[in-house]
Formats: C-alpha cells, sequence, structure tokens
C-alpha cells in the first residue's frame, strides 16, 4: 500500500516537473510583447507634403516606430485605407489619374504593433491635378504671304494650349522638297528661331531664310504645349523662290563720240553695253550734256537729253542726236546705261563738240528718200549738206516706196510730213523731229509706233495717221493711249 502511493506521489511530481519545463520553454520561443503593452507606435507621413499639388503616380511615404515593434503601416486616402506596408521603409505609390478629375484629397498613415496598438500620423490635403492629354488643334491657315530669291513669309493663325483654348507653348516650323506628310516629317528641315506662341486666334508670321532661289519648298507647322503635347500636321503650302536679283550693272560706255550735225545740233555714237557687264541688251540711256566737263559729282545737274535711243544688243553700234543746242557753244557729252534691275553703270567716258556753222554731208541710204528729199530742196545732184535741210517743212513723199527713213532726222524743221502708201517699217528717226504738227503713215509696213512716244515735241494738237498698219498690243494698249494722254490726235482708221 504504502508503495503505491510512493509511486503515485513520483508521477504527480514527474508529470509537475514536465510540465514547468514546457512552460518554460513556450514562454522563451513565441512571446514578442510583454504582457500589458499598451504603447501605441507613431508614425509620420514624409512626402509628399502638406499642400503639394501632385500629378500621375506619386509615392507617399512614412516612418514609423514602436517600444517593441511595428508590425505594418496602412496608408488612407479621404479615410479608406488603400494599401500597407509591413517593411520599412513604408511607401504606397498613389495612381492619382484614378480620380479622373482634379480635387483636393485626404491622406495619413497608421502604425501597428503586434500588440493591436495603433497610432496616426498628421492628415495631408493633397491638390491632385490631372495631367493635361489635349494637344493643341492642328494648324488649317497655313498660308504664303510673300517670297524673295532666299526667303519665304509664311502666316497662320496661333491654335490654343488645349484645343482652340489657351496658348500654346512652342512652334515647330518645317520645310522640304517635296509635299509633307506624317511620314517624312521627320527628314524635313526644321527652322530655327520659330516665334512663341500668340494666345488662341492671334496673326502669326515666320520667315523661312536660307533657301535657294528658284527653288519650290513645301511648308507645314507642328504646335506643342507646355507637356508637350504635339498637334498633327497642319495644312502643307508651298512656293517657288524668285530668282537670284540681279546686281550686276552694264559696263560703262568708253568709245562715246560727238560731232557737230549743224549749227544747233551734235550726233553722239558709242557701242552699246550689255545688260549684264557686257552681255545681253539694257533697259535704257540716260545722255547728259553741259558746258562744262562732266563727272560723277555734278552728273546730276547736266541738261538730261530727250528721247534717248532704247539700247540695243551689246556690242551694236548706237547714235543719237542732241537737238536745239547753242551756235558756237562747245558741249561735252556722257552717258549711264541701265539694266531692268534699275543697275546704273558708271558714267562713260566724255566725249565733246562744238556746234559751228560748218555744215556736214547727210546720207540718205534709201534711194526713194534721196530723192524725195532732193525734189523738195530743190538739190538734184551733189552732196546734200546739213544746212541744205535747214527751212525745209513740209516733205511730201505718198507712194514713193520707201523702206528706210535714216537720215531724216537731219530735217528738224519738218512740221509736215506725208508718208502715205510706202513700206517704212522703222519710225525710230522720227523722233528728232520735235517740230511735226502733222505726221502721215498711212498704209505702210509699221508695226511698233512707241518710238514716235519719246518725240517730246509731239503734244496738244499735233496729229498722227496711222490706219493700215499692222501694229503690235504694245502700239495699241500702251503707247497710242500715251500719245493721245498728251493731247496727240491719233487716227487708226482704214481710209
Amino acid at each position: 500500500m504504502i508503495r503505491k502511493i510512493g509511486a503515485v506521489i513520483i508521477s504527480l511530481l514527474a508529470a509537475l516537473a514536465i510540465s514547468m519545463l514546457c512552460l518554460v520553454s513556450c514562454t522563451e520561443e513565441s512571446p514578442t510583447e510583454p504582457e500589458g503593452d499598451t504603447q501605441a507606435p507613431t508614425v509620420s507621413l514624409t512626402s509628399p507634403e502638406d499642400g503639394a499639388t501632385v500629378t500621375g503616380t506619386v509615392a507617399v511615404n512614412a516612418t514609423a516606430s514602436d517600444n517593441v515593434a511595428v508590425t505594418r503601416v496602412q496608408f488612407f486616402i479621404d479615410e479608406t485605407a488603400v494599401a500597407a506596408d509591413s517593411t520599412s521603409p513604408y511607401s504606397y505609390d498613389w495612381d492619382t489619374e484614378a480620380y479622373g478629375t482634379d480635387g483636393d484629397h485626404t491622406v495619413f498613415a497608421r502604425a501597428s504593433d503586434a500588440a493591436g496598438n495603433t497610432g496616426d500620423s498628421d492628415t495631408l490635403t493633397i491638390t491632385c491635378e490631372m495631367p493635361d492629354v489635349t494637344a493643341p488643334a492642328d494648324i488649317s491657315s497655313l498660308a504664303v504671304q510673300f517670297f524673295t530669291s532666299n526667303s519665304v513669309t509664311l502666316t497662320w493663325t496661333s491654335p490654343g494650349d488645349d484645343g482652340s483654348e489657351g496658348q500654346a507653348a512652342q512652334y515647330d516650323i518645317r520645310y522640304y522638297g517635296s509635299s509633307i506628310t506624317e511620314a517624312n516629317w521627320n527628314v524635313t528641315t526644321e527652322c530655327t528661331g520659330e516665334t512663341t506662341p500668340l494666345a488662341a486666334g492671334g496673326t502669326e508670321s515666320f520667315q523661312v531664310t536660307g533657301l535657294d532661289a528658284s527653288t519650290t519648298y513645301y511648308f507645314a507647322i507642328k504646335t506643342a504645349d507646355e507637356v508637350p503635347n504635339w498637334s498633327g500636321l497642319s495644312n502643307v503650302v508651298s512656293a517657288t523662290t524668285q530668282e537670284t536679283p540681279d546686281e550686276t550693272a552694264p559696263d560703262a560706255v568708253v568709245d562715246l563720240t560727238a560731232t557737230d550735225s549743224s549749227s544747233t545740233t551734235i550726233t553722239v555714237t558709242w557701242t552699246a553695253p550689255g545688260d549684264d557687264a557686257d552681255v545681253g541688251t539694257a533697259t535704257q540711256y540716260d545722255i547728259r550734256y553741259a558746258t562744262t566737263t562732266i563727272d560723277e559729282s555734278n552728273w546730276g545737274s547736266a541738261t538730261q537729253a530727250t528721247s534717248e535711243p532704247t539700247p540695243s544688243v551689246a556690242g551694236t553700234g548706237e547714235s543719237h542726236m542732241l537737238t536745239n543746242l547753242e551756235t558756237g557753244n562747245k558741249y561735252y557729252i556722257a552717258i549711264k546705261t541701265a539694266d531692268e534691275a534699275g543697275n546704273w553703270s558708271a558714267i562713260s567716258n566724255v566725249a565733246s563738240a562744238t556746234c559751228s556753222d560748218a555744215a556736214v554731208v547727210v546720207d540718205f541710204p534709201d534711194p526713194n528718200l534721196d530723192d524725195a528729199i532732193r525734189t523738195a530742196i530743190g538739190k538734184p545732184t551733189g552732196d546734200i549738206m546739213s544746212t541744205d535741210l535747214e527751212g525745209l517743212i513740209l516733205l511730201s513723199a505718198n507712194g514713193a516706196e520707201i523702206m528706210d527713213l535714216t537720215g531724216i532726222e537731219y530735217c528738224v524743221d519738218l512740221q509736215d510730213l506725208r508718208l502715205m502708201n510706202n513700206y517704212i517699217s522703222d519710225v525710230t528717226p522720227l523722233v528728232p523731229l520735235v517740230n511735226l504738227t502733222y505726221l502721215d503713215l498711212y498704209f505702210n509696213m509699221i508695226e511698233d509706233i512707241c518710238p514716235l512716244v519719246d518725240n517730246i515735241g509731239l503734244d496738244t494738237g499735233d496729229q498722227i495717221i496711222i490706219g493700215m498698219n499692222s501694229l503690235n498690243s504694245e502700239s495699241t494698249s500702251t503707247c497710242i493711249p500715251a500719245l493721245e494722254a498728251r493731247g496727240v490726235i491719233v487716227d487708226t482708221a482704214s481710209k
């Protein structure tokens, strides 16, 4: 009996020992919080800052601590838990675009420990701004304003920042040798120095420089906002630059000579220069004379001749008669030549001659005109001298088969000239006949009457008969109206 009681006691003691060992072992391995832990963790948000304005995805970061350990940090947006992180550093990537509209939102963090204690951070107010995804409107008003040999000026109406509202941030203007498309945009030439866009609806302009002459270019624009969101391609325009400007003046005349034709006239001769130096055909002459030598310093005060001839092709012999001069005076004559671009040559060499009473021989190459002149002055044989023609005021040579009027320019006193029914085509020799009041050129072969515009003596009441001639369009549309504007009566009717 005593043995049984002892055995039971031993068994109870052994079980108690085992229980104690188990209690000690379990206490060492599993408890992480001391009994009675009531201290809450602390937590604070480190970003973003309170009052910040954010867009897109934003990192929300927090720091937390506890007397034992922080088990997790939760993030709340507008009082709603949206994420949790159990590993320091504690963070959450906040996609603000999910809201779809701009606005203010509250943000705070909550830290927890193993005992279930929690602590909240300060609440931040954050403004979410939705990203700008609206590009400026495509430009549809691009146009070419004007162009030169090396530049083109473009105009257009400015679009907006968002579509057609607001103010965009930049332009990208490009040009190319063929039409511009989205496909070839990246290989086109980008301009530099584009203007900053005006507010929507403004009138814009830009000059593209550094272009080649006589070349066709295509132009287009894209517009960007501050993001940048880029518009699509504008309408495409083109322009062909002008030819390289003519900056080459005619050569100066170097062989000007002067001879006295009569007591009141001097004839000057020279070789025509070109349009560009000694090549081509110039546009106009400016012949001047004075009783003292002429140079660049007094060119403007010298007397300009009237009815100068239109320049012939380079290398052609030219001549002009100065009329109404003073007998006995020595005159100095010089000439300048201009091209169609207004480039003037330097002054020519200066020629001189004295108007004397000495007569000169006048040659009439057309034998029929020679006969008519001899009949009119009563000199059937011998040289016709310039003095023989003085006082000749009427010449009638109708139906005389005259073709060439050369030499008639010496008949400076002519007032009445009748040359109906001949074969005359060139009326240039009539230009110096400034005393003419009646001129009959009916039924000839004249196409160009324009030289008569240079006869400054033709004015109010003077009459020209020019019917039955095949006049060119310039004669009928320009030169006849010019004569009529001076009061000249021009009769183009068929008799």
